[in-house]
Formats: structure tokens, sequence, C-alpha cells
């Protein structure tokens, strides 16, 4: 395997990002750029300079037409075969544990994983796609379906992950207690069973469209952040990316402010580091695994 520089891995994640745009286009799909990316492409025109990921929302009808179409073409039968989607309700026979939908490149590997072993497949070079979710007008019914989701998704994160030294640090007792019972609980639920729960959850949720309140439920819908009043993730216009042309809210800067505060001032230099610590290789003839 040879390690991939920052340069191969975004044009991997570009040309995974166009194609997605082809086929959104030709299927009617509407999608948009979204969190770092979206800041990217309103304050660059392209990635954040020391990013590293690609992020899109979707909302989940056209989410849920992706999975079926993806499903009846297989995952191998979309992008050529090179690019794979995985996500709750794609069927494959490869295991997978996120509430969200990855399209990763099948030819790549990361170096190294989060994940208890066995628990599922190692990840090549992706891209994010999260579903955007109505929520009830309700404020009793809305805060219950939250806080159901966390804990669903909680038990998810911690019966597919390793412990980290930090989630048990003694010098915390009240984080470290809560991380402790959290991994010791989810073991006696496979993950499959934690990861179809976060999906009924999402399957059982208003459409985003003309829904008193939206949310990204897998993204930051726990804290709030993306938690809003009606839907202004929707409509979209194509702004500059990497040269090409792509979709953003029209309504960017609402969005922008609500999660990220004033968005347009660049961090501190110390702190304009990726925040995903992970090296990818690329597999060569003799690495080359389903």
């Amino acid at each position: 395997m040879r390690k991939l520089e920052l340069d191969e891995i975004r044009a991997i994640q570009m040309d995974i990002l166009l194609r997605v745009d082809k086929l959104c286009q030709e299927e009617e799909l509407t999608y948009e750029l979204a969190y770092g990316t979206l800041i990217g492409a309103v304050r660059h025109q392209g990635y954040i300079p020391w990013d590293d990921d690609i992020d899109l929302i979707m909302p989940y009808p056209d989410y849920r037409k992706l999975i079926d179409i993806v499903n009846k073409q297989g995952t191998d039968g979309i992008l050529d075969g090179r690019y794979r989607f995985a996500a709750a309700l794609v069927e494959s026979d490869l295991p997978y544990h996120a509430s969200f939908m990855k399209v990763y490149d099948n030819r790549t590997r990361a170096g190294s994983s989060a994940l208890k072993s066995g628990q599922g497949f190692r990840e090549g070079v992706f891209i994010d796609i999260f579903p955007l979710s109505g929520l009830p007008d309700s404020e009793a019914d809305r805060t219950e379906v939250l806080e159901r989701f966390r804990r669903v998704n909680d038990g998810r994160y911690y019966r597919i992950t390793k412990p980290q030294r930090w989630e048990l640090n003694p010098l915390y007792p009240k984080r470290a207690v809560k991380n402790a019972w959290g991994y010791l609980s989810a073991r006696f639920k496979p993950a499959s069973w934690w990861v179809a729960r976060c999906a009924e959850i999402l399957e059982d949720l208003p459409a985003p469209e003309n829904s008193p309140w939206t949310c990204v439920m897998p993204g930051w819908g726990a804290d709030g952040k993306s938690l809003l009043v009606g839907n202004p993730w929707f409509p979209t216009k194509r702004v500059p990316f990497e040269g090409h042309s792509l979709p953003i809210p029209e309504q960017y800067d609402l969005l922008l402010r609500h999660q990220y505060g004033d968005y347009r001032k660049l961090p501190p230099e110390e702190e304009q580091v990726t925040s995903h610590d992970q090296d990818f290789y690329l597999l060569e003839e003799g690495d080359l695994e389903s």
C-alpha cells in the first residue's frame, strides 16, 4: 500500500462528489454542501485550506430514494464500481455502523480505525451524506424524538468504538462514569441492532418540506446546532467550488452563523488543523479486497 498525500485524497473526494452530483441531477435528487465544506465554498471557493473531508446534506425523502437506487443497481453498479455507497438501509454483505451515508473509494483504505475489531469495514477515502429530517411542532414531542435518537445513537457509538483514554479519565468522574456505563450497557446488543434503531427513527420522521422544524439528526441534532425553525436549508443555488459549480443553501449565512458564529473569521493559526487524524493508503495489486 502507498500512503496518499492530501492533494491525492482531495482529488479522489472531488471525483466522488462530482459523480454524486451528476447522479443526483440525473435522478432529480436534491442535496447541498454542508458544514466545513459549506464554509469552504463561501469563504474559499473550495476546501478550507487545512480541511480534508466533504460533507453533504440531503432531504430524507431524496436520501431514501438514493438508497433505493443503490439497492436496485447494486453498490458496485453505480459510479463505475470503484466507489461504493454504505448506509444502514443499503443492501450489502459488508458491515456498516454509522447512522448516515458514506460514499467511499474501494481502492483505498484508512490506515487506522477507532472501531473495535470485527465491528465494521475499513473505509477508504470517502464523502459523507447526512439526511435532513422534519420534526414535530410540539416542543415536548420534538424533545422526545431528539432524546430518543441521541440515546440510540450513543448506544451505537459505544457498541462499535474502542474506549478512548480521555473518555474514562478519572479527573472527570461524571463523564468517566457515564462513558463506562455506556460501553458496558451497549455490549448487550449487536451493533446492527443499534444501527437499525437509528434508521427506524429517521424513517418515522416527517419530511423536511413544510415541516415546522428541521434537523440533521445524525449530525449535530443532539446539541441543537442543526435544529432550526422551518427549512432554511433549501432551496439551493450553485457556486464555485474547486473550479466546479456545486449547490449550497441560498440562506447559507443564516445556517453558518447558527452553527459556527462568525464563520468568515479565520481561526487562530494553531487551530488551523484537520479534524480527522487519519491516513489513507492506495491499495496496490495484491492488497485488493472486497
